[in-house]
């Protein structure tokens, strides 16, 4: 897989804590189809983004995430 740069600021965002976004934008769709985001809808309607077990993993190898600190499944 490979992601662009505003694909992998995102991901390096969702790291910590959920991102209120729009999921149209391209890049939030392309982190979808690679599987290392999820949308989460809000019983108001809001989406909300979160990581995967697969983006956790794929941070953790980019050494953004300590080996450590696994706080997965998600």
């Amino acid at each position: 897989m490979t992601l662009s740069a505003h694909e992998l600021a995102t991901l390096f965002r969702l790291r910590t804590a959920s991102v209120l976004t729009d999921v149209e934008m391209p890049h939030v769709i392309a982190l979808q189809e690679a599987g290392v985001v999820q949308v989460i809808m809000s019983e108001d309607g809001d989406a909300a983004l979160a990581l995967t077990v697969d983006g956790k993993v794929l941070l953790r190898m980019l050494g953004a995430e300590q080996v450590g600190s696994r706080s997965y499944p998600n």
